[in-house]
């Protein structure tokens, strides 16, 4: 996913712009796959 950023990025704007935006793109998508998930898994529940 984050290649197709940098690809459609390097097209659109070029150099190290593309760069900058396949990072972000890189870090949200990390954010988005491990990070999210863990805020807000449940764990188990006390019954007492």
């Amino acid at each position: 996913m984050t290649g197709t950023v940098v690809l459609i990025a390097e097209v659109a704007v070029g150099g190290w712009g593309a760069i900058a935006i396949g990072v972000a793109a890189a870090l949200m998508f990390a954010g988005l796959w491990f990070v999210f998930p863990r805020l807000f898994a449940r764990g188990p529940e006390d019954e007492n």
